[in-house]
């Protein structure tokens, strides 16, 4: 039996033309600049959000053609949030944790499994900081995920099987 999660269509329309905002932003800085430093703060506010615009991205074009952002088979557990496909047995517990928003926490017994399944170079180094901290869980941002609440029952019945 497979479950599938999509996304919350506004959140991620928003997203997408808050990251087009940022980018006309940062195009019209880059053109008034006429010193080193002003392209420096300029390439930096283009290359920090990043990882977020690239997802966000990917989101927007999965949504588009009506794909889930998160699948829960016998199987597997797959996040197209950040691309990854892991074995039930590769999971060790999932939890809901708030911060500013609500995250898919999910202990991993190898963080490797998941880090190397993870194509951005960026987004993947700023995962390896992450996972450093937070051991060997990693999380989603379950704000783009439609029924979020859903998900967590889901995930416990197919790991306690």
């Amino acid at each position: 039996m497979e479950d599938q999660f999509g996304y919350r269509r506004w959140r991620i329309i928003f997203n997408e033309l808050l990251a087009l905002v940022q980018a006309a932003c940062v195009v019209y800085l880059f053109v008034l600049s006429s010193n080193l430093g002003a392209y420096a703060i300029t390439a930096a506010f283009f290359i920090i959000p990043f990882p977020f615009s690239y997802k966000n991205s990917r989101s927007f074009i999965r949504m588009i053609n009506n794909k889930p952002a998160i699948e829960v088979t016998d199987l597997y557990f797959i996040d197209h949030l950040n691309g990854v496909r892991l074995l039930w047995s590769e999971i060790k517990k999932v939890d809901i944790i708030f911060y500013r928003y609500q995250f898919l926490a999910i202990e991993l017994v190898d963080i490797s499994v998941f880090l190397q399944q993870i194509k951005n170079p960026v987004y993947r180094s700023m995962l390896r900081v992450e996972a450093f901290l937070f051991r060997k869980a990693y999380k989603i941002n379950l704000s783009l995920v439609a029924n979020p609440d859903e998900l967590l029952p889901k995930m416990r019945a197919k790991l306690n099987r």
